[in-house]
């Protein structure tokens, strides 16, 4: 299991116990970065739907704070009311 949480305003940080497998499919993200500071994986939230793709297709369960769901859920409605602007023209 590894827990997602929010790091800056526009970016996450995952914690895990370490797991290659993890690892390798967390370094297939090009905007990922690691923190030594805090000893963890820092990447935008835009790619948190990845991760959470890769992390089922490796069955590894995912564990995302409720402050990390809602931002992540905010840019969901954000890039919905994009798209609906998009469609419009």
């Amino acid at each position: 299991m590894f827990l997602i949480d929010v790091h800056t305003d526009d970016s996450f940080v995952a914690k895990f116990s370490f797991d290659q497998r993890l690892v390798d499919a967390i370094k297939g993200l090009p905007n990922r970065s690691f923190d030594k500071k805090i000893g963890a994986w820092v990447f935008p939230i835009v790619d948190l739907f990845i991760l959470k793709k890769i992390a089922k297709q490796i069955e590894v369960e995912v564990m995302i704070t409720p402050e990390a769901n809602k931002k992540y859920m905010e840019l969901a409605d954000s890039l919905a009311d994009l798209k609906k602007i998009s469609d419009a023209k």
